[in-house]
């Protein structure tokens, strides 16, 4: 239901638990707005998705390659490929480095087919030349990017209020007063979260 509008009971419905462990693939994840979110939040489902997609789109790249100039295979990179990696990259990054590292390896053989480059081309430099984000530089790109609407005070309220700084905790002074504040959490998993990588990748920034 939208926010202060009235309440329409047909758009409101329960969500069945899902089960990692459930022998049927359909049942492991609860798809909401494009990302399937499993039991545990590790969205391993959600990357195999996404790697199947990204598969389907290199074959199309591949058959396309040798018949189309290279500006024109960039183009059909950023629309069949790219598109799936620009959305919600920030989610993308809560999976695991074993998950990511599934992108990372289709997206080089992307660059490389578009390239006409051998498959043990060093990526790179091809990425450099194209001007093409790793898929690891989108991930901290999106979250450097909410982070600023959250410091420049352009993020929704709602979000705001979870991302605090430094300096907010007193009225003393401190060196690092302009930096968020990072959640204390033990779980590896829970740091590849937005609520503590998001900060951190703000944090760790070069000032410049």
């Amino acid at each position: 239901n939208d926010i202060n509008g009235p309440q329409d009971p047909s758009k409101i419905f329960p969500i069945d638990r899902v089960f990692n462990a459930n022998p049927v693939k359909g049942d492991v994840s609860f798809k909401l707005l494009g990302v399937h979110f499993d039991e545990h939040l590790t969205f391993e489902r959600h990357i195999e998705i996404l790697c199947a997609k990204l598969s389907r789109s290199l074959y199309f790249l591949r058959q396309s390659a040798n018949f189309i100039s290279l500006k024109a295979s960039l183009t059909l990179y950023y629309a069949l490929f790219h598109s799936h990696l620009s959305y919600c990259p920030i989610v993308n990054g809560c999976a695991s480095s074993t998950n990511l590292k599934k992108i990372s390896v289709l997206q080089k053989k992307a660059i490389r087919i578009i390239t006409n480059s051998k498959p043990n081309e060093h990526t790179l430099p091809l990425f450099g030349g194209l001007g093409v984000l790793r898929f690891e530089d989108m991930v901290k790109q999106a979250r450097l990017h909410f982070m600023h609407s959250v410091y420049y005070d352009t993020a929704p309220d709602i979000l705001k209020e979870h991302y605090t700084k430094n300096g907010d905790r007193g009225n003393y002074s401190l060196r690092n007063d302009l930096d968020f504040r990072l959640p204390s959490v033990n779980l590896y998993l829970i740091k590849r979260m937005p609520l503590y990588a998001c900060p951190l990748a703000w944090n760790t920034a070069p000032a410049d």
